[in-house]
């Protein structure tokens, strides 16, 4: 998988497009779900490139980073969004992936990888556990 890198600022929707290809359809679903968050791209160096990350108010629920064919979508998980995601509907291969995850002071990181409309299934269930705690 091959970051956006560019220094000259986040990329246009038609870099997204070119970059996400048929991704790029869940992309702007995801989005468009989640549309009253506010967003802003960040860049996070040369290796990293630029993520978009969505905000409530002042809190950060995710990072969205583009890759080639396909975005991932990263949360945070605290101790009690952890225990309910858990506990959710969610399917096993995504708890397999929480429960694996590190556990740092902030919480679990946990990525969803996107390359289709059926993918965001699960980041939506994530989004609605984050936004209630």
């Amino acid at each position: 998988m091959t970051s956006s890198t560019s220094l000259q600022g986040p990329p246009t929707p038609s870099e997204l497009r070119t970059q996400l290809g048929r991704s790029y359809t869940a992309y702007e679903a995801f989005l468009e779900q989640n549309s009253a968050l506010r967003p802003e791209w960040k860049y996070y160096g040369a290796r990293n490139g630029w993520a978009l990350k969505l905000f409530e108010k002042s809190r950060n629920l995710c990072f969205v980073k583009p890759y080639d064919r396909e975005f991932a979508i990263t949360f945070l998980l605290g101790k009690t969004a952890t225990r309910a995601a858990l506990n959710s509907d969610l399917p096993e291969g995504v708890k397999q992936t929480i429960r694996d995850a590190k556990a740092y002071v902030e919480g679990r990181p946990v990525r969803l990888t996107v390359r289709s409309l059926r993918d965001l299934k699960s980041a939506a269930m994530l989004m609605a556990i984050k936004r209630a705690r």
